[in-house]
């Protein structure tokens, strides 16, 4: 491990070489072929973990003999004069991804891959205008060899991203990476040291300058996670958030609810599901139709104004 990083290290030992037949375990300086690079992925103070792709079982046993991982024999049609080394390491990260569920921040291999480096980001998920920008975050990772990438690395230009709400990034090989993005929902609008930004589900501010004027205004200073644990308890309840025209955040933790018919309903800051419930028992309710204020700040008790 380096900076917090794993590492896998392939060794790729086919059998059935034309030019030397069994070259990887023919001695060397006392020693099977092999054996040298396997013990210097061991002794490396970096490498995580040493395994061997090979066809052969005489090549396998002598490498498990000597501390690499073994897991199988390569198959066949991946065994022929035709079979490139990029065949062989996909092969062993999926076999780690698929069967082990387990991944490594990077692969080194024995010798350089013909089409490992990233050509083409696809984003999927937002349209072109939030394309551009993303791209323009994560355009940085194209040349870089799509085996070694890790996640922190793609997650580092994605998260800073304020429309993103989650994703999911996908390998293509030989050179392609698929982004696969959930955008955020805009929930609010806020005044953020005379500006405005919008209030993303995923608890970002952003700057965008499509500001929809639908949604409601969140007046007070408070912290976006307090608006999205209030905005919960809202939506558990009965009311239709379509109805809200402003919240109000006071220091003292609670909320107002300013609605489009211009009905304020007030809450409580103990227990604002309980008296928001209260509430709407008085607002669906023809007999006070007439009524502006909800006031339900105190526990069991409605009080209501004209």
């Amino acid at each position: 491990m380096y900076k917090n990083n794993t590492f896998l290290a392939i060794i790729p030992a086919r059998g059935g070489s034309k030019g030397l037949h069994n070259k990887n375990i023919k001695e060397l300086c006392g020693k099977p072929l092999i054996v040298w690079s396997i013990e210097a992925g061991l002794q490396s103070e970096y490498i995580d973990e040493v395994i061997v792709s090979t066809d052969y079982r005489s090549i396998a046993d002598i490498a498990k003999k000597h501390g690499a991982y073994v897991p199988f024999l390569r198959p066949d049609h991946l065994a022929s004069d035709t079979t490139t080394t990029f065949d062989t390491v996909k092969h062993v990260i999926d076999f780690y991804n698929n069967e082990l569920k387990k991944k490594f921040d990077y692969t080194c291999q024995a010798c350089n891959l013909k089409f490992e480096k990233i050509k083409n980001i696809n984003v999927i998920g937002l349209n072109n205008e939030d394309n551009i920008v993303l791209l323009q975050n994560i355009k940085k990772l194209n040349l870089k060899n799509i085996f070694s990438i890790n996640k922190s690395e793609i997650s580092n230009q994605i998260d800073s991203d304020t429309l993103v709400e989650n994703y999911e990034v996908f390998k293509k090989y030989p050179s392609s990476l698929i982004v696969n993005v959930k955008k955020t929902k805009f929930l609010a609008r806020v005044n953020n040291n005379g500006k405005i930004f919008l209030v993303g589900s995923n608890g970002k501010l952003s700057k965008n300058n499509l500001l929809i004027s639908q949604l409601p205004f969140i007046f007070g200073s408070l912290d976006i996670e307090e608006f999205l644990t209030f905005k919960k308890i809202v939506e558990d309840s009965k009311i239709s958030y379509d109805m809200i025209e402003n919240f109000y955040f006071f220091s003292s933790k609670r909320w107002d609810l300013e609605l489009k018919n211009n009905i304020l309903i007030k809450l409580s800051g103990n227990y604002p599901e309980e008296s928001l419930q209260l509430a709407l028992e008085f607002l669906y309710n023809d007999e006070f139709r007439d009524i502006k204020t909800i006031d339900a700040r105190i526990k069991n008790q409605i009080i209501l104004y004209d």
